[in-house]
């Protein structure tokens, strides 16, 4: 059985700049949400962002 790729990630310190920069080669990225996780039924932030480029069934993330 050969293996998927569910997605592949652009790590940046920027998550403006990577936007514009995306957006800039033609692309539409969605914009960026905080990232958290649950802990005793609370949101915890983690301090990162993340957008999405979504090509069909499967995309390409921008974190920062």
């Amino acid at each position: 059985m050969a293996a998927l790729l569910d997605h592949a990630g652009f790590v940046g310190r920027d998550m403006t700049r990577m936007r514009a920069a995306f957006t800039r080669l033609g692309f539409s990225p969605t914009e960026a949400r905080a990232l958290s996780r649950r802990e005793a039924g609370q949101s915890v932030p983690l301090g990162q962002s993340s957008a999405h480029i979504v090509f069909g069934d499967t995309y390409l993330e921008l974190s920062a």
